[in-house]
């Protein structure tokens, strides 16, 4: 029989940080199947059952620790073809309704687009238009006039 040893630790914490009162510690030699190992066991006051650690249950071979993790991607592209392709729009007029004390935001200041880059900004431009993707707008809105 094993002898209770005096715990050095002085402080072991349970579920919800309480403090466990270790009475001592032994050591012991537990068997499973054709595995052996050497393990420190504490005596704890007012534990009523045993609990063997998460690393003595893995040198005994009594779980496995899988690292692997296989992973199922769905492929919506496929399945949904429809929704994936093209261009869609809302089939009757939409109104969005802004709180009455809503203020509105700039996030960035508008830049000049540089001359390069100005026909092709153009061509796009008129491809939305074409495409009624968007809309022409002549004057500001509401909503979003921006006081300088």
């Amino acid at each position: 029989m094993a002898k209770l040893c005096r715990h050095r630790i002085k402080l072991f914490k349970g579920p919800g940080d309480t403090p466990l009162q270790v009475l001592g510690t032994f050591k012991a030699n537990l068997s499973y199947k054709n595995m052996d190992i050497l393990e420190t066991f504490y005596v704890i006051k007012g534990q009523q059952q045993p609990v063997l650690s998460g690393h003595a249950c893995s040198e005994l071979n009594l779980i496995a620790r899988l690292n692997s993790l296989t992973v199922e991607t769905l492929d919506f592209r496929t399945e949904f073809p429809h929704l994936f392709s093209g261009l869609s729009k809302l089939q009757q007029t939409h109104q969005i309704k802004l709180r009455s004390d809503a203020q509105p935001v700039s996030i960035f200041t508008p830049r000049e687009i540089i001359h390069p880059l100005m026909g092709k900004v153009k061509v796009e431009i008129n491809r939305k238009l074409a495409d009624d993707v968007i809309s022409p707008v002549i004057e500001p809105t509401n909503g979003f006039q921006v006081s300088l």
